[in-house]
C-alpha cells in the first residue's frame, strides 16, 4: 500500500469522487427504489472499495451512510424491524444492540424521510422512551446536521420524526417540514429544546379554512412563535402558511438578528382573513433575499411599507391571483382583476431604493410597462444579474418596452445575465453607436411578445450584435387558454412562437460564424 493512502483527507476525496447523490431516481421508481439512496453503480463501486483493503473501510462506511431516506437500513442492521406487508413495525432493541446501531448511525449526517411512501415504519412512543432510555444519555445521531420531515397526515411518521430530533444531540442546523398537514405538537417541542443551533428553517402548513380549524391551530402558533424568538441563530426562513398569519409573525421575523434569507408564501382561501393589520415599523440588518408569495398585493405591501432593508439584494414577488376579482359596474358576476385593470411602473418604483441585484416578478397580472421605469431599473440597479418582468399574455397593447428599452440595460447592467418581459419587438429605426455588447447574456424570456415575419432578420441581427453569446430565446411557452375557445389563440401562439424559432436559430448561426 502506498504511504499517500494513510493521508485520510486524500482516501476521503477518492471515495467521495465515487459517490453520486443524486436521488431523482429514487422518486421515478418509486416503491421499487431500495432502502438506500445511492444509485446501484455507485453502491457497487463504493462496496468493492470498502472490501480492497482495511485502509479504505471507513471512508466508505462514512459516505454509505451519510445520507439516509429511511429509518428501515439502521434498525435492520440488528434486527430490530419487522416487516409486514411492505411496512416495517420497529421492535425495543436490545441491550447489545446500541453499540451496533451508533456504530452507523453516527455517520448518518443528512436524513430525508419526505418521499418514502415504500419505507413507511411505525414506532409506538413507549418504544421512543425505552431507546432513549437504553442510550443512557448518548446521541443516537451525534453527526446529523440536516433533517428533512414530511408525512400525507399529522399522525404518519410523527414517531420517526419525535425520536430523530430528541436523538440528534443538537447538531441539526438545517430542518425542514414538508408535511401536508400540522407538524404535531410533541415534535414542534422536540425542535425547540433539543436543536438550538438551527441556521436554516423551513415548514409548510397546508390546513383546510374554517374556525374550528383555526382555534385548533392557536396552541401551535404559539409554539411556532416560541422557536422564533429563540432561534437566534437563523439564517434562512421559509414559512408556507395555510392561512395569512404575518401579523402575529412578523415581528418576531424581523427580530432574527442573523437572518439573510427569507421565504414567506400564504395562500388566503378566506378573502376576510388576508385583512391583517399593520404590522410595527421595524428593520432587518442583514437580509439579503426575500421571496414572497401571496394572493393579496396588500400583504406585500404592508411588508415594505413598514420595513427596512439595508443589505436587501434579491426580491422575489408572486402574486397568486385566482383569489382576486373585483366586480364590473356593467355585470354583476366577478371578472378577472388580470384583465380588467392595469398596473403601471409606478407601483414598482418604492422598490428602486433598494440595490438589488435580482429580481423576479411573477404572479399572470396585467402591466402596463414601459421604456421609463426600465431604465430607472438599470439605473437603480447597475449589478442586477436576474431582471425577470412577468411574461404573461396579459400586458396592456401596445406593448410599452421596446426593444430601443434595452439600451438602457446595456449602458448601465454590465452583469445582466438573464432579462425577461414582454416587449415591442418592432425593431428601431436607429440604434446608438456607442452601446458596448454584453458578453454575459445568455438567455432571453420575452414571452407573449408578438414579431412580425419581416422583422425576423432585423430583430435577430440586433440581437446577436447587443447580445453575442446568447444561448436561449424563450417565448409563449405557456399554453394558458384551455378548451375550443382557446383553440384559435393557441394555434396564433404556435406561430409566434415559430418566428421567434427563427429568430433563434438566425442568432445561434451568426454565434458560429454562418
Amino acid at each position: 500500500m502506498h504511504r499517500v493512502f494513510y493521508v485520510a483527507e486524500l482516501v476521503e476525496l477518492m471515495v467521495e469522487a465515487a459517490v453520486d447523490r443524486d436521488t431523482t431516481y429514487i422518486q421515478d421508481h418509486g416503491h421499487l427504489a431500495p432502502l438506500h439512496p445511492l444509485p446501484r453503480a455507485s453502491f457497487a463501486a463504493i462496496t468493492s472499495l470498502a472490501l480492497t483493503c482495511k485502509l479504505f473501510r471507513e471512508p466508505c462506511l462514512n459516505a454509505m451512510w451519510h445520507t439516509q431516506i429511511s429509518l428501515v437500513p439502521l434498525f435492520r442492521s440488528v434486527g430490530a424491524v419487522m416487516e409486514y406487508e411492505r411496512e416495517y413495525i420497529l421492535r425495543r432493541p436490545l441491550h447489545e444492540d446500541y453499540s451496533a446501531l451508533l456504530f452507523y448511525s453516527s455517520r448518518i449526517r443528512v436524513l430525508d424521510l419526505t418521499s418514502r411512501l415504500w419505507t413507511k415504519i411505525f414506532i409506538d412512543q413507549p418504544i421512543i422512551e425505552k431507546t432513549l432510555a437504553g442510550l443512557h444519555s448518548r446521541s443516537l445521531f451525534p453527526s446529523l446536521h440536516t433533517f428533512r420531515w414530511g408525512a400525507d397526515s399529522e399522525s404518519e411518521h410523527a414517531s420517526e420524526a419525535t425520536l430523530t430530533l430528541r436523538n440528534s444531540g443538537g447538531g441539526i442546523v438545517d430542518f425542514e417540514s414538508s408535511a401536508a398537514n400540522v407538524l404535531p405538537a410533541h415534535c414542534l417541542q422536540a425542535l425547540y429544546t433539543c436543536c438550538p443551533n438551527i441556521q436554516r428553517l423551513c415548514m409548510a402548513i397546508r390546513v383546510p379554512a374554517g374556525d374550528n380549524f383555526q382555534r385548533s391551530l392557536e396552541p401551535y402558533w404559539g409554539e411556532l412563535g416560541s422557536i422564533l424568538c429563540a432561534k437566534l441563530e437563523l439564517r434562512n426562513l421559509r414559512l408556507v402558511l395555510g392561512h395569512d398569519r404575518l401579523n402575529e409573525l412578523w415581528h418576531l421575523i424581523t427580530d432574527l438578528p442573523r437572518l439573510e434569507t427569507l421565504g414567506i408564501s400564504a395562500f388566503t382561501v378566506d378573502r376576510a382573513s388576508s385583512r391583517i393589520s399593520s404590522p410595527q415599523q421595524t428593520t432587518c440588518p442583514l437580509l439579503k433575499e426575500i421571496h414572497v408569495q401571496t394572493p393579496t398585493i396588500h400583504t406585500a405591501t404592508l411588508i415594505f411599507q413598514r420595513t427596512m432593508f439595508p443589505s436587501l439584494q434579491t426580491l422575489s414577488l408572486t402574486f397568486d391571483t385566482s383569489h382576486i376579482s373585483i366586480e364590473n359596474t356593467y355585470n354583476a358576476n366577478p371578472v378577472d382583476f388580470a384583465r380588467a385593470d392595469y398596473i403601471r411602473g409606478d407601483a414598482l418604483r418604492p422598490l428602486l431604493r433598494f440595490g438589488l441585484t435580482s429580481f423576479h416578478l411573477g404572479g399572470r397580472w396585467s402591466w402596463d410597462l414601459d421604456d421609463a421605469i426600465l431604465a430607472e431599473m438599470a439605473q437603480a440597479w447597475p449589478r442586477i444579474s436576474l431582471l425577470s418582468l412577468d411574461t404573461s399574455r396579459y400586458w396592456k397593447e401596445p406593448r410599452g418596452i421596446t426593444l430601443r428599452g434595452l439600451e438602457s440595460l446595456l449602458r448601465q447592467c454590465p452583469e445582466l445575465e438573464e432579462f425577461c418581459a414582454v416587449i415591442d419587438s418592432t425593431p428601431p429605426a436607429t440604434i446608438s453607436p456607442d452601446v458596448s455588447p454584453n458578453g454575459l447574456m445568455t438567455r432571453l424570456d420575452f414571452g407573449y411578445s408578438p414579431i412580425e415575419r419581416d422583422h425576423i432578420g432585423a430583430v435577430a441581427e440586433l440581437l446577436f450584435r447587443w447580445f453575442p453569446n446568447i444561448l436561449l430565446i424563450e417565448t409563449y411557452n405557456h399554453d394558458d387558454l384551455p378548451g375550443p375557445e382557446g383553440a384559435i389563440v393557441r394555434e396564433q401562439d404556435s406561430e409566434q412562437r415559430s418566428r421567434w424559432f427563427d429568430v433563434e436559430d438566425l442568432v445561434l448561426k451568426m454565434a458560429r460564424g454562418g
